[in-house]
């Protein structure tokens, strides 16, 4: 909707890269964006040029002011970050899709149920409805579909049960955030995070191949062994490094 009716995107060369913009799923524009700057031909803020100019032979002042009201939120944003000339559609905006695009990795059934037992995911955090997209505007119903779906097969499945706690248990792991503090090893979380972040964003993005996914599979097996030797401050209030731990 925001790109109007002849909004088209632009690589960093000046060449045209996408057009009908509005007729595509977000899915698809987010890929021909992702598949550009893979190339090398994004911008130096890591997206391509969002032109809007063609709107205006469409209907002037008068219909940019209408897609302006329908997405006030948008418009303030790019008013701050680019002027009054973005705004009126003379200059072109730099976009790029975000984690919005991807969809969450707890698979569930058609109630809403993971293969762990007591654990139930609808929405974005979920996967398995749509695969690894989710198709536009459809953020809201399915959370009001699946998440009713989820809390109702959740109650059921609680009925009658009572709830235990495997005191051993507890206490080890209890025992083992503890020992989190003070760790002495070699590698620390916010480090690792960032290297699981990194992996996850250029291999399990936007675009993604068998390849790129099998590169991801072997960064958060050697992630997951440096994990265990890691260093941690022994601060007890707010520490991040224990959350990111």
């Amino acid at each position: 909707s925001t790109a109007g009716e002849h909004g088209k995107l632009i690589n960093s060369k000046g060449e045209v890269v996408l057009t009908q913009i509005k007729v595509m799923t977000r899915a698809q524009v987010a890929r021909a964006i992702g598949l550009e700057v893979k190339k090398g031909n994004g911008t130096q803020y890591g997206g391509l040029l969002l032109d809007l100019s063609g709107n205006l032979a469409l209907g002037g002042e008068t219909y940019r002011q209408m897609v302006a009201q329908a997405t006030p939120f948008i418009y303030s944003a790019v008013r701050r970050a680019y002027g009054e000339k973005a705004c009126r559609w003379e200059e072109p905006w730099d976009v790029t899709p975000t984690v919005h695009f991807t969809m969450g990795g707890v698979r569930i059934d058609e109630f809403g149920r993971s293969r762990v037992e007591g654990l139930y995911a609808a929405g974005e955090a979920s996967g398995g409805i749509h695969g690894g997209n989710r198709l536009g505007s459809v953020a809201l119903s399915e959370i009001f579909v699946f998440g009713l779906r989820a809390g109702e097969q959740a109650a059921r499945d609680a009925a009658g049960r009572s709830l235990r706690i495997d005191d051993d248990q507890a206490q080890s792991e209890s025992a083992r955030l503890v020992a989190l503090y003070g760790a002495k090893g070699k590698n620390q979380p916010t480090q690792l995070v960032r290297r699981l972040q990194a992996t996850l964003w250029n291999n399990v993005g936007v675009v993604r191949d068998a390849a790129g996914l099998d590169q991801a599979l072997r960064d958060i097996t050697e992630i997951e062994r440096l994990a265990e030797d890691l260093q941690i401050p022994d601060e007890k209030r707010y520490n991040l490094a224990v959350a990111d731990a």
